[in-house]
């Protein structure tokens, strides 16, 4: 079984609003595809989405809100998983920047119960560890 060359730009199809917890911020709204090619073999009886889909998605989606598809993924700083994504699942990403210019927080929760985004409180770090709907916290640096 191979992959395509970039299984997540074709398949990568999510909504984004700016701003948030301040200006710099960016949250997208994603469900992720049944069929998505991560999702093959990891595991056949129950689709879970790798750690390695969730860092590049963040990358990604940082490529896509600052329009500068050269960005690399240079360090990981921290990464945390605390439940599965699975296959359909509806995913909220809330990114910000962190201390430098380079250094980003996405912090991946279940959007099962989507509001609308002036319902919405931003996500804080502080409350990151404890929030029953996050799933995923990657802090990383991303650079040309």
């Amino acid at each position: 079984m191979s992959l395509p060359a970039d299984p997540l730009k074709s398949t990568l199809q999510f909504r984004m609003e700016r701003g948030g917890c301040h200006a710099q911020c960016f949250q997208f709204f994603w469900r992720v595809p049944p069929d998505l090619p991560y999702l093959r073999g990891h595991f056949p009886d129950f689709p879970v989405l790798p750690a390695v889909a969730v860092l590049e998605l963040s990358v990604e989606m940082l490529r896509r809100a600052t329009s500068n598809d050269a960005l690399e993924l240079s360090a990981i700083r921290a990464a945390k998983f605390m439940r599965p994504i699975g296959a359909d699942q509806s995913i909220r990403v809330h990114l910000q920047p962190e201390q430098t210019t380079s250094e980003w927080l996405a912090q991946w929760f279940d959007d099962g119960a989507t509001k609308p985004a002036a319902q919405q409180a931003p996500p804080q770090v502080e409350r990151a560890e404890t929030d029953p709907e996050l799933l995923a916290s990657v802090t990383f640096t991303a650079g040309l």
